[in-house]
């Protein structure tokens, strides 16, 4: 899909919403749109934009794509539950039949020829990491770090691949985690994304330290403390 046609506003409606647990909610979307976005990559994402058609865009928020199932032209987003905006107050009163727009998709991670795999990050970027693991093959081994700000439970998806997940609580360090266990691996591929304070300063390090690149890391900053709509312009 070109660049021109990821930009095109499709019309969806909610057919479902629940609970994953109290500190997310997933949000089923359908439509004939919805075959649009079929061939997006495990943890592409779409800008959201909480009107409906006929009505100003608004503001448009970015979300990765937790799964799209093409025979039913279901897509299915996961929000977390926290802060204020745009996002946030849609989420929490989402119903079955409200109309949305949403665009895309973008990016993503391309698995071919991936055998090994480093992902890691905190909530927000769990829609990510498990779409990640539910694509990958046997024969693929992925080590994955996620920091939980509370108790909340999460259950990993089905993956045929060899799977390491350790969860960590809110006051661990992410950033020492990934840096102790990439000292003694190297992945083919890194994947990550949270907040800008932690995954910047990490992508850094590890550019300059490890010499990893942007054609072998994929790190993101979704949000930033404190700002309502971060765009990570890579450094």
């Amino acid at each position: 899909m070109d660049k021109q046609q990821t930009r095109q506003l499709r019309a969806v409606h909610v057919s479902h919403v629940s609970d994953i647990n109290p500190r997310m909610k997933r949000i089923c979307l359908t439509g004939e749109s919805v075959a649009a976005f079929a061939e997006a990559l495990p943890a592409a994402w779409v800008k959201v934009f909480f009107t409906p058609p006929n009505e100003p865009e608004g503001p448009g928020r970015a979300y990765t794509i937790r799964r799209i199932c093409p025979v039913i032209n279901e897509l299915v987003l996961d929000f977390v539950q926290h802060g204020e905006g745009p996002a946030a107050s849609w989420s929490r009163s989402a119903k079955e039949g409200d109309i949305i727009r949403i665009a895309g998709p973008r990016e993503g991670i391309a698995l071919k020829g991936i055998q090994s795999l480093l992902l890691f990050g905190d909530e927000t970027a769990i829609p990510g990491i498990f779409g990640i693991i539910e694509a990958l093959d046997e024969n693929v081994t992925v080590q994955v770090f996620i920091v939980k700000e509370t108790e909340a439970s999460y259950a990993p998806p089905h993956t045929l691949a060899a799977l390491s997940l350790n969860w960590l609580k809110g006051d661990e360090d992410l950033a020492a985690q990934v840096t102790s266990w990439i000292q003694n691996n190297s992945p083919d591929h890194v994947w990550g994304a949270g907040e800008h304070s932690v995954v910047i300063p990490l992508r850094k390090h590890l550019f300059q330290t490890f010499g990893r690149s942007r054609k072998d890391t994929t790190i993101t900053a979704y949000w930033k403390s404190g700002e309502a709509d971060h765009r990570d312009n890579a450094e």
